[in-house]
C-alpha cells in the first residue's frame, strides 16, 4: 500500500542530530509573541530608572587643570639633582598615582574648612575615603595636562576641594624635593671630605715616588735612553757586516788553499805587492829555467841553482800567504770582539729602558690617580655650591592652567543615560527571558518545526477555530464548506492527491500524539471535504475508549464499530448519513474492555475489503498514538495513516516516540496536518500526558454533550503552499446510483 521506504523509515530519536535549537527566522515571531512581557519589563526598568533619577541628589563637578612638566625648572648650567627619575617611562603614570593616593587626600582633607570636613565625616567613618571617592583624575590625551575633577552637591565645595588637591600634590612635590636637595647637601659634604682625604694621599704617594726615583724629567731621559739604544743598534750593525765580511774573506782563503788555486782566486793574496813580486820573480826563473833545461842537464849548476832560487821564492810567497790569512783572522776576531761588546752595551741600555718605562707607568698611575682625585674633589665642590644656591629657591614642574571651572548643571545622575540604560537592559532582559520560555517550551510551534523534528513533511495547515459558540457552532463552522477551515482541508486533500502520484487511497487512519490536539475534527473535516468532492465516505469512530462523533453529528445508534469486529455484520449496514452529502458516520456506542485485541482479530483484509465494496474511502477517527496502541495496529491496514500536530501544544519528545512507533511497524504516513495554526493566537499553560488522561468514561457509557475541540497556541510559520489544486464544486452532481443508495 505505501513505499517502502515510508514505512521502513525510523523515527528521530530524541538525542538525533536535528537540533531543536530555534531558527534564526523565528526571531521575529518569538519577540512578537512575547511583545507583552517585552513591553512590561522594559516599562520596569525604565520606571525603576526614573526613580532612581528622581531620589538621586545632584552632583555638580569642579575642574582644576594643571600641567606636570617632565623636567624640573633649571636655575643653574647642570640638570637638577632631584629631578625624581622624570627621564623614565613611566614618570606620568607615578605622578597620576601620587594625585590619586590617600596621602595627598588627607592633606587636602586637612587644608579644607571645618564646614567642608563635616559633610565628610557625616558621610561615613573614614572621611578621606568618602574624599576619595569624589574626585577623579583624567589625565589629557597626548598631553602633559592633567584634570583634578572633585563632584558635590555644593558646587562652591566642589571648587574648594579641586584647590585644595592640587595644593596639596604641589607641596608634595616640594616636600619631598626639599627632603631630597637636604639628603644630597649632606651626601655632597661628607663626599667632599672622603674626596679630599683621598687626594691628599694620591698627591704624596706621586711626590715621593719622583724623588725616591729621583725623577726630574721623565720624557728627557725616555729620549736620551732611546738616543743611545739606536746608536749602538747602528755600531752594532756595522759591526755586524764587517765580522760577517772578515769571515767570509777567510773562509775563501782557506778554501782555495785547500783546493791549490790561491794564486788565480785570493783577491786578497793578488792584492798584496810582496807576493806580486815574488810571483812576477818567480815567472821570471821558471821562464829561464825552461831555457836552461833545453841546454843543459838537470844537475848542472846553473840549473841547480835557478831551481834553489825557484824553491826560495815559492817559500816566500807561501809566507806571504800565511800573513794575508792570519790578518784576515784577526780582523774576523776584533769584528766578534767588538760584536760582543755592543750587543752587552744594547742588552744595558734595553734594560734601563725597561726599567725607565716601569717606573714611568707607576708614575703615570700615581700621577693620574691624583689628577682624577682632584678634578672628583672639584666638581663635588662645585656640585656643592650649586646645590646650596638651589636649596634657597621653592621650584616646582607642576604649574596651574586657570582656575578652577565648575559645571553650571549637576553632572549626575545621567538622567538621560540612565533611561537609555534601563531601556537596553530592559530589553536584553526581556528578550532573554523570552528566549529562556521559548527554549524551555518543547512543544511543536512552526511547520519548520514538524518537519525539523518529525522527519516527515506537512500536508497542510488548518486554522484556529473559535470554540468559545460551543461544539455545535465549532461543528457546523467545520462543515460549512465555506469556512476557512473546509478551504483548508481541500488544501489537504489536493496535497494528498499529489503524494499519492497515481495510486488511489481507499482508507486513512487519522491520530495525534497526544488528547485535545484536534484529530476528531481533523477526521470529521477531512471526510467532509473528501465527500464534497462526489466520493462516498465513511466516518468510522475508532476510538473505543473516548468516541465523540455521535456527540458531533448528534446522532443515537445501538450499534456500531465493535459490533462490526465481532463480526456477522456489513459495514453499511451500521452506518448512519449525516447532512453532508455523501458522508456516512460509524459510531461507537459501547465501549469494549479489549480494543487493542478487539481491533487485532477483527480488522482483516476481508473486512477493508467489504468496507472498499461499499464507500470510495474510509476515515478512522483513533486514539492517540503516544498513548495507547490502537492507531498503530489499524494503521497497519489501511493505505494511509495522517498525523495531526497542535502548535504550541504538541510536545516534541512525544511526538518523536508516536511516530517512530507508527514507522517500527510499517504504517504509511502520509504527512502531518499543523491544527490550530493562527499566529494571533494566545499561550496555553504546558500539560503532561498519560494513560489516565486518557481514561474510560465513568459510567461506561458515552455522554451526549462534549466540546468537538479545545483552544491551543499560536503557530506562526507560512504554509508552503502545493501547487494546482481546483477545488471541487460545492453542489457537484452526483450519480443516480449514488443518489439511490442515500435515499435507501
Amino acid at each position: 500500500m505505501g513505499d517502502d521506504t515510508q514505512k521502513g523509515g525510523a523515527a528521530p530519536a530524541e538525542d538525533s542530530a536535528v537540533s531543536d535549537a530555534i531558527d534564526p527566522r523565528e526571531w521575529v515571531r518569538l519577540l512578537s509573541d512575547h511583545r507583552w512581557m517585552i513591553v512590561v519589563v522594559t516599562a520596569a526598568a525604565l520606571a525603576v530608572a526614573s526613580v532612581v533619577n528622581w531620589w538621586s541628589t545632584p552632583y555638580f563637578r569642579a575642574t582644576s587643570r594643571i600641567l606636570i612638566e617632565r623636567d624640573n625648572a633649571r636655575v643653574m648650567s647642570f640638570q637638577d639633582i632631584y629631578n625624581l627619575g622624570t627621564g623614565a617611562d613611566d614618570y606620568y603614570l607615578t605622578q597620576y598615582q601620587i594625585l590619586e593616593s590617600r596621602a595627598v587626600a588627607e592633606t587636602a582633607f586637612a587644608a579644607l574648612s571645618a564646614e567642608d570636613r563635616a559633610w565628610f565625616e557625616a558621610r561615613g567613618k573614614d572621611p578621606v575615603r568618602e574624599l576619595l571617592a569624589i574626585r577623579r583624575i583624567r589625565p589629557v590625551t597626548k598631553s602633559r595636562l592633567v584634570d583634578v575633577e572633585a563632584e558635590h552637591p555644593d558646587p562652591a565645595v566642589a571648587k574648594r576641594v579641586t584647590d585644595a588637591m592640587v595644593a596639596a600634590y604641589v607641596t608634595d612635590g616640594q616636600d619631598r624635593r626639599s627632603n631630597a636637595s637636604s639628603m644630597a647637601l649632606e651626601r655632597l659634604k661628607k663626599d667632599a671630605e672622603d674626596v679630599q682625604a683621598k687626594l691628599m694621599v694620591a698627591e704624596g704617594a706621586a711626590q715621593r715616588f719622583k724623588t725616591d726615583n729621583e725623577i726630574i724629567s721623565m720624557s728627557d731621559r725616555r729620549n736620551l735612553l732611546a738616543t743611545r739604544l739606536e746608536k749602538q743598534t747602528e755600531q752594532l750593525a756595522e759591526v755586524e757586516r764587517r765580522g760577517s765580511a772578515a769571515r767570509a774573506r777567510l773562509e775563501n782563503v782557506k778554501q782555495s788553499l785547500a783546493e791549490g788555486s790561491w794564486e788565480r782566486e785570493l783577491p786578497e793574496v793578488l792584492e798584496s805587492p810582496v807576493i806580486a813580486n815574488c810571483k812576477k820573480a818567480l815567472l821570471e826563473a821558471r821562464s829561464e829555467l825552461s831555457a836552461l833545461t833545453r841546454t843543459y842537464k838537470p844537475k848542472h849548476p846553473r840549473i841547480v841553482a835557478l831551481q834553489n832560487r825557484i824553491d826560495s821564492l815559492e817559500k816566500q810567497t807561501d809566507d806571504e800567504v800565511r800573513v794575508v790569512v792570519a790578518a784576515l783572522t784577526r780582523e774576523r776576531d776584533r769584528a766578534q770582539i767588538e760584536e760582543t761588546e755592543l750587543r752587552g752595551r744594547i742588552d744595558e741600555q734595553k734594560v734601563a729602558m725597561l726599567d725607565m718605562e716601569s717606573r714611568s707607568i707607576q708614575y703615570g698611575m700615581l700621577h693620574d690617580e691624583a689628577e682624577n682625585t682632584r678634578k672628583l674633589y672639584e666638581a663635588i665642590l662645585s656640585r656643592l655650591k650649586e646645590v646650596e644656591i638651589i636649596d634657597e629657591y621653592d621650584t616646582t614642574n607642576v604649574h596651574r592652567i586657570g582656575a578652577s571651572e565648575v559645571t553650571m548643571q549637576p553632572v549626575r545622575p545621567r538622567k538621560l543615560l540612565n533611561l537609555a540604560f534601563a531601556f537596553l537592559v530592559g530589553l536584553v532582559l526581556s528578550a532573554s527571558l523570552a528566549l529562556v520560555v521559548e527554549m524551555a517550551d518543547r512543544s511543536v510551534k512552526s511547520p519548520a518545526d514538524a518537519t525539523r523534528i518529525l522527519a516527515t513533511p506537512v500536508l497542510g495547515l488548518v486554522p484556529r477555530v473559535d470554540t468559545s459558540k460551543g461544539a455545535a457552532a465549532t461543528t457546523f463552522e467545520s462543515l460549512d464548506a465555506r469556512s476557512s477551515v473546509a478551504e483548508a482541508f481541500r488544501t489537504i486533500r489536493t496535497a494528498l492527491s499529489f503524494s499519492e502520484m497515481g495510486r488511489t487511497m481507499r482508507s486513512v487512519v487519522v491520530t495525534s500524539a497526544a488528547p485535545s490536539e484536534g484529530k476528531s475534527m481533523v477526521a470529521v473535516s477531512l471526510a467532509a471535504s473528501y465527500a464534497r468532492a462526489g466520493k462516498r465516505v465513511l466516518l468510522v469512530d475508532a476510538d473505543m475508549r473516548r468516541p465523540r462523533l455521535h456527540r458531533v453529528f448528534d446522532v443515537v445508534a445501538e450499534e456500531g464499530f465493535p459490533n462490526l469486529l465481532l463480526g456477522g455484520r456489513e459495514p453499511k449496514s451500521l452506518a448512519t448519513p449525516t447532512t453532508v452529502e455523501g458522508l456516512w458516520i460509524m459510531t461507537c456506542p459501547v465501549l469494549p474492555p479489549n480494543p487493542v485485541e478487539l481491533l487485532t482479530e477483527g480488522v482483516t483484509p476481508e473486512l477493508m475489503e467489504r468496507f472498499y465494496a461499499a464507500f470510495d474511502l474510509v476515515v478512522f477517527d483513533t486514539p492517540p498514538a503516544g498513548l495507547v496502541s490502537d492507531a498503530v495496529v489499524l494503521g497497519t491496514s489501511v493505505d494511509r495513516v495522517l498525523f495531526v500536530v497542535r502548535s504550541f501544544s504538541t510536545d516534541r519528545g512525544l511526538a518523536r516516540r508516536a511516530m517512530g512507533q507508527l514507522r517500527n511497524v510499517g504504517c504509511h504516513v502520509a504527512g502531518l496536518i499543523l491544527n490550530h495554526a493562527d499566529q494571533r493566537a494566545e499561550r496555553y499553560s504546558r500539560y503532561s500526558y498519560g494513560y489516565y488522561s486518557y481514561a474510560y468514561a465513568e459510567d461506561g457509557k458515552v455522554g451526549r454533550r462534549t466540546r468537538v475541540m479545545q483552544d491551543v497556541d499560536d503557530v506562526a510559520a507560512p504554509f508552503e503552499s502545493i501547487a494546482g489544486e481546483e477545488p471541487a464544486p460545492e453542489n457537484e452532481e452526483k450519480s443516480e446510483g449514488r443518489s439511490e443508495e442515500r435515499n435507501a
